[in-house]
């Protein structure tokens, strides 16, 4: 009897004017995504530790076409990616475009992002002992990272509104790369409630209730708790629900004392200022470059990535790289374990009859 033939692996061949990419595996799957990891067909040859990997984020043309905004919020995450195309500390987007033929005809939408090989900070935030977090000059040089990142996407007109660790990957030499933009709003005044709760400052919660105008001093808010959870491991007002988290804020006249601070007053300083629950007097993401917590750091030096990175992570070789989920699913605000065949998630919404892809879908090709 003849051995049944080896399964191939999918290329993905969107219009021609865009490279293929090989999709090795699912790696994860979130509330609207998948995430594939990915490499170029050209780059089989040699070992896989040697081959630039991608992290495609793969929308369903059902879920990205159930509305106009839903569209548009597709568009805007991809138009934040190109703004920061250049800059050290954010993932690069290498292609995008939408495939009506993908998913039997569904259609697909697609991101290809550089793979970050040293996995999250959630991930290093987890193996940290109880009751502390990262090492002081070890946060401190992440935070400033950030604070560049999140200046120049501001720079660009967009808000960012989802920080947390689960989105800020690592790449091999221990820097930070920030990715999952699928919260950016292009404008820097926004008033739907979007985020995390734990990390959303209190005008955000609060419009969960209402509109609610709120702009920059929101990210502002989101990196002081960040930093915070990074000094002390875990975040000062935690919660699932907005309104729990936001009656958490209200009794507090400040972010909480904790002994990791005990030796560092600069960073309770600095972390009572992001953490100011008026919006208009809350410490700025500029202001804080100023502040005396980052005074033994030239932030030109910095984000000439001239500043070594005192971690570097262990970065997964060979057939370990493909077992590594942490960082695609930070893209894809999914968990590990969802693992699914190609063929299970390609016969999704099969028979289906979805609405025409406008104009703007036909327009979303982009390679770098």
């Amino acid at each position: 009897m003849e051995a049944p033939a080896a399964k191939r692996p999918r290329v993905t061949a969107p219009p021609a004017a865009l490279p293929s990419f090989e999709r090795i595996r699912q790696c994860g799957r979130g509330t609207q995504a998948r995430i594939m990891l990915a490499r170029r067909p050209s780059d089989r040859l040699g070992s896989l530790a040697q081959q630039p990997l991608f992290a495609i984020k793969a929308y369903r043309g059902a879920d990205v076409r159930r509305s106009a905004a839903d569209v548009a919020q597709l568009c805007t995450e991809r138009a934040a990616l190109i703004a920061l195309a250049a800059h050290p500390f954010a993932v690069t987007l290498r292609a995008a475009w939408w495939d009506p033929a993908a998913r039997s005809g569904e259609g697909e939408a697609c991101l290809a992002c550089d793979y970050a090989k040293g996995g999250d900070l959630l991930e290093q935030l987890q193996k940290c002992p109880r009751g502390r977090g990262l090492e002081l000059p070890r946060a401190r040089l992440y935070a400033a990272q950030l604070l560049l990142v999140l200046g120049e996407l501001h720079a660009q007109g967009f808000l960012y509104r989802d920080l947390k660790p689960e989105n800020v990957l690592l790449d091999e030499a221990g820097h930070v790369q920030l990715c999952d933009f699928g919260c950016a709003h292009e404008g820097l005044q926004a008033e739907e409630f979007v985020g995390t709760p734990s990390y959303c400052a209190p005008e955000v919660l609060r419009a969960q209730s209402g509109p609610e105008a709120y702009g920059a001093a929101a990210d502002a808010w989101s990196f002081g708790i960040l930093l915070y959870e990074m000094l002390v491991g875990r975040v000062p007002y935690l919660g699932e629900e907005a309104p729990q988290v936001l009656a958490r804020q209200g009794k507090s006249d400040g972010p909480p004392a904790h002994r990791a601070l005990a030796d560092a007053p600069d960073a309770v300083e600095l972390l009572g200022g992001l953490l100011c629950k008026s919006a208009t007097e809350r410490t700025t993401l500029a202001q804080a470059q100023q502040h005396a917590f980052f005074g033994s750091l030239d932030f030109g030096e910095v984000r000439a990535r001239r500043v070594a990175a005192p971690f570097k992570p262990r970065v997964r070789r060979g057939s370990g790289a493909l077992a590594s989920a942490a960082a695609l699913l930070a893209a894809a605000g999914g968990s590990s374990g969802s693992e699914e065949s190609e063929s299970e998630s390609e016969s999704e919404g099969e028979g289906a009859e979805p609405p025409v892809a406008g104009a703007i879908l036909q327009e979303f090709l982009y390679v770098q």
